[in-house]
């Protein structure tokens, strides 16, 4: 997902992270022409007890500068949960 102002790439990655539960991270552009992007984990997937498990899919961005998404597990019967992140 592309924040439009900044030209920051946000994503998840299913695995990798805190025992391998997945994240939640941001590509910030280079300042000069031909340089790197940044790369930035903002959110490890613990998975603790009917906690989030695991990011499914995109992200979205809403008011306030906050990321929603989802989860394939966690929850009351595991099947998943939506998620708030404040940047």
């Amino acid at each position: 997902m592309l924040a439009p102002d900044s030209g920051v790439l946000f994503g998840t990655a299913y695995s990798g992270g805190y025992r391998n539960n997945g994240t939640i991270f941001e590509l910030t552009p280079p300042v000069s022409s031909g340089a790197a992007w940044t790369f930035a984990v903002l959110h490890y997937f613990p998975q603790p007890a009917n906690q989030l498990d695991a990011p499914g899919g995109g992200l979205a961005l809403g008011r306030g500068q906050v990321l929603y998404g989802v989860t394939y597990g966690g929850g009351t019967y595991y099947y998943g949960t939506v998620f708030a992140l404040q940047l």
